[in-house]
């Protein structure tokens, strides 16, 4: 899944505790905006997820917006990614 964070810690807190409970091998690309909040703080210092859960942290080098900073996730995805959805391609074929 790619998240997208621009000064939203406690949505990304929200994101995080949900992911948390998914039994599933999950990889969480989460880029951020420019925050001048907690943001990164949050995803550092997150050790509520279990082992199956994968984190990819990246920092815009300047605000961009939210088109941006997910098509930036796309690209830093290492699992085959559906581009609509930022959902694990296979979850979507019969």
């Amino acid at each position: 899944f790619v998240i997208p964070a621009y000064n939203d810690a406690k949505g990304l807190k929200r994101h995080l505790d949900f992911f948390s409970t998914r039994p599933e091998p999950i990889q969480l690309v989460i880029v951020d905006d420019c925050s001048t909040d907690n943001t990164e703080e949050i995803v550092r210092g997150y050790e509520g997820l279990p082992g199956n859960i994968e984190v990819l942290y990246h920092r815009q080098p300047t605000n961009q917006g939210a088109g941006p900073a997910r098509n930036m996730g796309m690209e830093l995805a290492e699992r085959d990614l559906d581009t609509d959805t930022g959902q694990e391609a296979d979850q979507h074929r019969a």
